[in-house]
């Protein structure tokens, strides 16, 4: 199966990807237009300094990825990938989901445990809500009015990464949050893999496009990964790739300067 392009096979003349850096959900977006091999333009887009929220955003989800054509304004990472491999497959075929439709079924499960089980839980914003939860926790009003993020709730299980404030009220670490979800959803990822030299197969799909990025977001946030083997391995050959190499955030960041 091929992930190259013939120049004459580009499906946009004028494709843009509002990005960020260091965002996995764009990092997801990026791979996928060098496995495809799309030119694009880029406009980045500054997370910590909030340029998303700016009025007339683009995006009104005020959120990157965003991909723009003279076709289409698309966001959320999974649907652009899929624009973007349609696009390209009605041409050449090429195409970053399996043939066989239990194999594209398996594919897209696994991306999704990145994409829907794991990331939503550690992205930025949610980070940044829970540092705000925590901080909010000694107002008055919140003696009597249980947070989202409650620990005394019922229904939630004893968190080792509790900690308690100058209230006693219940606070929740950042990076054993972080660190719980990723395992959760590693797990379940490890657990479905076969012997494959990538997640999907013998060459890099969707899913292993979602991996990567997770992989490197673990990484910062110091997360040992001596239980996935497997996922270690995957991670290992996907980085040999210049689809991968170049679509890394380092090497955004100095496309960006």
């Amino acid at each position: 199966m091929s992930h190259q392009v013939s120049a004459s096979h580009h499906p946009f003349q004028h494709g843009v990807l509002y990005d960020y850096h260091r965002s996995s959900a764009c990092y997801r977006v990026r791979i996928a237009l060098h496995l495809l091999d799309i030119p694009y333009q880029k406009v980045s887009v500054n997370l910590l300094e909030s340029e998303q929220t700016a009025a007339g955003f683009i995006n009104p989800m005020h959120a990157v990825p965003f991909w723009q054509d003279e076709h289409i304004g698309l966001s959320q990472s999974l649907a652009i990938i899929e624009y973007l491999n349609e696009s390209v497959s009605e041409d050449d075929g090429a195409s970053l989901l399996p043939d066989d439709r239990q194999q594209r079924a398996q594919c897209r499960a696994l991306a999704q445990i990145v994409a829907c089980d794991i990331h939503p839980l550690n992205n930025l914003r949610v980070l940044k809500y829970l540092a705000a939860v925590n901080a909010s926790s000694d107002d008055a009003n919140t003696a009597t009015s249980r947070s989202p993020l409650d620990l005394t709730d019922s229904s939630c299980s004893t968190n080792r990464g509790a900690l308690t404030n100058r209230s006693n009220k219940p606070m929740i670490d950042r990076q054993h949050w972080y660190h719980h979800w990723l395992a959760a959803g590693f797990n379940a990822y490890e657990a479905n893999l076969s012997d494959t030299l990538f997640s999907c197969g013998d060459v890099p799909t969707l899913a292993d496009v979602c991996l990567i990025p997770q992989l490197y977001n673990a990484r910062r946030f110091a997360f040992s990964l001596d239980s996935y083997p497997k996922i270690q391995a995957i991670e290992t050959r996907c980085l040999q790739l210049p689809a991968f190499i170049n679509a890394q955030p380092e090497v955004a960041a100095e496309q960006s300067a």
